[in-house]
């Protein structure tokens, strides 16, 4: 025998790829929702906006640094679902993958009126 027969017959067979296709009707497919609202309520993407106030004095924050502060995960599913549903609410701007977290000039002046309430409509406190 030759070199070549040898390696050829040394080579397992290779088994046929099956190839599935998803008969399914499309509409009998689940398909996946979309909203054009949050999928949570108002109250804790609020929460979480007050949050990165306190703890970036109105600055940005890092997403990590703000999380560990929280004491949850900053990777988990829900912390990304309420990253989301707070951009999606207009209370913070960010995206999963951003690593800042900032609040828009539109929401950070009510919440420091609300964080100091004697100072919200210009009343200088004793």
């Amino acid at each position: 025998m030759s070199d070549t027969e040898q390696t050829e017959k040394a080579k397992p067979a290779r088994k046929p790829v099956a190839k599935t296709a998803d008969l399914t009707p499309i509409k009998e497919r689940k398909i996946r929702t979309v909203r054009n609202f949050p999928a949570s309520d108002f109250e804790e993407p609020l929460e979480f906006a007050k949050q990165v106030l306190e703890f970036g004095a109105g600055q940005p924050v890092r997403r990590v640094s703000l999380f560990n502060h929280i004491g949850k995960s900053s990777e988990s599913g829900g912390s990304r679902q309420l990253i989301t549903n707070s951009n999606k609410y207009g209370l913070i701007k960010a995206d999963i993958k951003q690593n800042n977290l900032s609040l828009p000039p539109t929401v950070k002046k009510p919440l420091m009126s609300k964080s100091n309430p004697g100072n919200a409509q210009g009343h200088v406190s004793n």
